[in-house]
């Protein structure tokens, strides 16, 4: 195998794979990227086995064609040292050499039929739901998806497809995102990606339209010269619905800007802080043990009074700062109760610290 590339596109393409390689122990095969360089096209793959990316290109000018299976890690530490301009990456015996100019780097590589083999597209249902709102719908519940929690089914988002819906949802049991989307399948899909998988689909799918397709085990994404795929987490989520208040005593539309710029102020001092709403104001009063003390206040039109509630100030600014619309809802029952935040199709359900 030998072929030619420009030195900024071989970086890029290996540093979007680095999130995919077996880290602990650099003996393993998952631990490295596997090239398969062909006339007219060069595939490139690296997984962990419970994930795992896929690139093509046309971009490598391939000398010889072949396949080679070297440590990723490596690779990039090379790739990055070079200067921009072609470099040249050759399989010679039993090493891959790489070289620019008088520079010339020799690495290991392993047997290639040794690499973990891809799931099969064949036979995988494809979901009939615009990508775009998948996209979206990930990306604002994101940050309530758990990452360590011992019910191992709330490390990952749910894809929850109804017939004529389909919901995200995210939790961390103190907080629950809902995203809707519209259309759905004629049965029942429940889908649980892993939160690691999940950041990844953010990071190489942004803005582009892709075929989501799908089984028992797996799940892949394929737009254009990237697949991704993932091993889903097996289980049931839990009941989401049932955390949703059905009836509230207030509902209010406040304006974000200005309830951004009152929490952040005394979010500086403490996360916990304590939100009081009368006629004409709202108030906010950092929640801190200690001697310091931040307070803020903004002046707004709002029908109630003397209510008070305590909350993490971080699950609303989550919540606040993934919306694009200049208002939002606040609903609510009483202090000690879970009050919901929305804007359209997307919710974020909270648990009030009690004190």
């Amino acid at each position: 195998m030998k072929l030619i590339v420009e030195q900024e596109l071989m970086e890029r393409i290996v540093i979007s794979m680095q999130n995919f390689l077996e880290k602990r122990d650099s003996t393993q095969i998952t631990s490295n990227i596997y090239i398969d360089a062909s006339f007219g096209n060069t595939l490139l793959r690296a997984t962990d086995r419970e994930m795992g990316i896929e690139i093509e290109s046309q971009q490598f000018r391939v000398v010889e064609s072949g396949r080679v299976v070297v440590n990723g890690k490596r690779l990039l530490d090379v790739v990055k040292i070079l200067r921009g301009g072609d470099i040249t990456v050759e399989k010679i015996d039993n090493s891959l050499q790489i070289y620019q100019g008088r520079s010339r780097f020799k690495l290991s590589i392993f047997e290639d039929d040794q690499f973990p083999k891809f799931p099969n597209i064949a036979g995988k249902r494809k979901l009939a739901v615009d990508s775009k709102e998948i996209f979206k719908g990930l990306k604002q519940i994101s940050k309530s998806i758990d990452n360590n929690n011992p019910k191992f089914q709330l490390n990952g988002a749910l894809i929850d497809i109804r017939r004529s819906n389909t919901y995200l949802v995210g939790t961390d049991t103190r907080r629950l995102s809902i995203y809707k989307v519209k259309g759905g399948a004629d049965e029942k899909i429940s889908l649980i990606v892993p939160r690691k998988s999940t950041m990844e689909i953010l990071k190489l799918f942004k803005d582009e339209t892709f075929d989501t397709l799908c089984d028992e085990t797996d799940i892949i994404l394929k737009r254009e010269g990237i697949l991704l795929f993932s091993r889903l987490i097996n289980g049931d989520y839990p009941d989401y619905n049932r955390v949703i208040p059905k009836e509230f005593k207030f509902s209010l539309e406040i304006p974000k800007k200005e309830f951004m710029e009152g929490l952040k102020m005394v979010g500086s001092i403490s996360q916990e802080v304590k939100i009081e709403m009368n006629r004409g104001i709202i108030k906010f009063q950092s929640l801190n043990p200690s001697n310091m003390e931040a307070k803020s206040e903004i002046p707004l039109d709002i029908d109630i009074d003397n209510f008070q509630i305590a909350v993490n100030s971080k699950y609303i600014l989550d919540f606040l700062s993934q919306i694009e619309s200049d208002r939002f809802e606040i609903k609510l029952n009483d202090e000690i109760k879970p009050f919901v935040l929305k804007v359209k199709q997307f919710l974020t359900v909270i648990m009030p610290i009690i004190v």
